[in-house]
């Protein structure tokens, strides 16, 4: 998420299969928890059983991994996150276009990212409080989702996503996965509209952010069956602490980074799935769930009691 322009640097991680079958023998054959790891050796196996989600991000067993395969690992064209990346992708162009034809160019010098002006990402959807308080706009708490402030925007947050979403979405399940973006996206733009309400601010980071925090309190929740679960969450972490140091600038909106990251944290016990059954797992879920609509409605109120001028 960008106050008319930000970044997310890319982030370290790579895919690991562990446990996996013996040679010659079937996953089934195996019993207990092994019986559908076998599936996991290919590039994008499907449904797994919610047990079998304890997936490692931090390393690929076998030979070195290629370059492609470590920026965009288990990569697959018919998945949410490849299609939602070609969306990005287009609607960043169709931007561009209409910063040349509309207003005062497709590039502008005050834009240090290589895009358009504040004024054209306004015109295409981006967070303003005023326009979502004052004249009912809540699509703007969504559309920043899918718009990028200029190149080094968008290839970086691309770069992030296209690292972990496709692991995410086979370690989450693609409907959860969509779940967890959406909210966080939504998340970022609530605390971005209520603590920097004159900015104009766009981009994924946001919701990119909310992955992280989701993804710590998946391993909280699954600690036991993560492999390499220690090394992911320092590199998290790490991750996320570079991040919000990098975004201390007047143009990088770090209320809708921490926004998304919150709601990452307090949304996934509530959506995403624990690989070993609790007994006060609806607890859990239901104190997730009050609290993370609590935040929304908070944050919600605070946009319509806010300052009128702003």
């Amino acid at each position: 998420m960008a106050a008319v322009v930000a970044n997310m640097s890319n982030i370290h991680t790579t895919g690991d299969y562990r446990d996996r079958p013996a040679a010659g023998g079937s996953a089934a054959a195996q019993g207990g928890p092994n019986r559908y790891r076998q599936q996991r050796d290919a590039p994008y196996p499907g449904v797994l059983q919610p047990e079998e989600r304890g997936i490692s991000l931090m390393g690929v067993a076998g030979p070195m991994p290629t370059l492609w395969e470590k920026l965009c690992p288990r990569l697959n064209p018919f998945t949410v996150t490849a299609i939602l990346s070609v969306i990005q992708v287009i609607i960043f162009i169709v931007t561009l276009i209409v910063g040349q034809a509309k207003f005062d160019g497709a590039f502008v010098a005050s834009n240090s990212m290589g895009g358009p002006s504040a004024e054209t990402l306004l015109y295409m959807g981006g967070k303003y409080t005023p326009d979502i308080r004052d004249h009912y706009q809540v699509w703007r708490l969504i559309t920043p989702v899918f718009l990028h402030a200029g190149i080094l925007h968008i290839f970086f947050n691309l770069l992030f996503q296209c690292r972990f979403g496709f692991t995410f979405e086979l370690r989450w399940t693609i409907p959860r996965y969509i779940i967890i973006y959406v909210m966080c996206g939504i998340g970022a733009s609530l605390w971005s509209a209520v603590l920097s309400p004159v900015s104009v601010s766009v981009g994924a980071s946001g919701a990119l952010f909310g992955l992280l925090g989701a993804d710590i309190s998946y391993l909280v929740l699954n600690w036991a069956e993560i492999p390499q679960r220690g090394m992911e969450a320092c590199t998290l972490v790490f991750v996320i602490i570079i991040n919000l140091l990098y975004g201390i600038s007047p143009e990088i909106d770090n209320s809708a980074h921490g926004g998304g990251l919150v709601t990452g944290l307090i949304a996934a016990p509530w959506v995403l799935p624990m690989l070993v059954p609790r007994t006060n797992e609806k607890l859990i879920r239901g104190i997730s769930g009050a609290i993370t609509m609590g935040v929304y409605l908070l944050f919600v109120l605070l946009i319509w009691v806010g300052n009128p001028g702003a």
